[in-house]
């Protein structure tokens, strides 16, 4: 019993401050990604280890502060930063966490590494092939090749989704991963049933996350889509990754930057920003 407690005291802590969605602890022996759990009188609140300052962690929420008190036992539930997968993932939506959301539970066939390294640039293949949208005007004038990373920019209200949404249902690949970060609520359902449909959910894997989550949990969704990508063009399949939209994970990596202590630097924007997007883009195209 005595070394239960021990180990207790070394894998747990105390809430000594709250600033937003971020906490400050004094938990110890924790790792940046590490997810802890907040025992609260109304449940266990979970969050994620973002930073240290001193001897404090600095934890970011997944959800709202509201009713967590100072004082408060933290502990460690262990890292985040891997998903089950399985070839029978197409026609589900999953939340930031790989979480089912819609459609049956996975059949787990393994687990992947949301963050990686991407592929080695001097193996990485050439693009050589054209990748077909199903998009007369695009494959026509626009020809894009397979592997190559573009990016859309227009207003708003102009169609972008519904844009997304064709070259998800037309295009020619073997699995489309669309992710939705910082989306509205009512957009995601109209996106899965109007613009999408039936049909393009077939061959698709949602991995969502709305405007009203933690900016930890919108960013988390991009690796998330990222690692489920990953896993399938490894397998040798054509796979095509939608993201919509990256300005919106700049600005979720934003939120969490400011709340680490981070300067902006550019636009408001912290240094750390450009850094993660490129590590994350750098993920995607070909392979070895």
């Amino acid at each position: 019993m005595i070394e239960n407690l021990v180990n207790l005291q070394k894998t747990a802590g105390r809430i000594l401050s709250i600033k937003g969605f971020s906490v400050v602890s004094d938990i110890q022996n924790v790792r940046i990604g590490d997810t802890v759990e907040v025992l609260q009188r109304d449940g266990i609140r979970t969050g994620e280890v973002i930073g240290f300052e001193e001897n404090r962690s600095i934890i970011m929420m997944h959800k709202e502060t509201c009713g967590i008190s100072q004082g408060s036992i933290i502990r460690v539930r262990g890292n985040s930063q891997r998903i089950p997968i399985g070839r029978d993932i197409p026609g589900r939506v999953l939340d930031a966490n790989g979480r089912v959301l819609s459609g049956s539970e996975i059949t787990p066939e393994g687990y992947v590494d949301i963050i990686r390294d991407p592929p080695d640039p001097l193996r990485r293949k050439k693009i050589r092939e054209i990748f077909e949208t199903g998009i007369k005007t695009i494959d026509g004038l626009l020809t894009l090749g397979k592997g190559q990373r573009v990016g859309l920019f227009a207003g708003s209200g102009v169609g972008k989704s519904t844009l997304l949404g064709n070259i998800t249902r037309f295009a020619k690949a073997d699995i489309v991963v669309v992710n939705l970060i910082g989306e509205r609520g009512r957009e995601v359902k109209e996106f899965i049933e109007d613009v999408l449909g039936e049909d393009g959910l077939k061959k698709a894997v949602l991995v969502v996350s709305t405007s009203d989550q933690s900016p930890l949990l919108r960013v988390k969704s991009a690796y998330v889509a990222t690692a489920i990508a990953e896993y399938f063009r490894d397998e040798g399949r054509d796979v095509l990754l939608l993201m919509d939209s990256l300005t919106r994970f700049a600005r979720a990596q934003r939120e969490i930057g400011l709340s680490n202590g981070e300067l902006p630097v550019r636009n408001g924007y912290p240094a750390s920003v450009f850094l993660k997007l490129a590590q994350l883009l750098e993920r995607t195209g070909t392979s070895e």
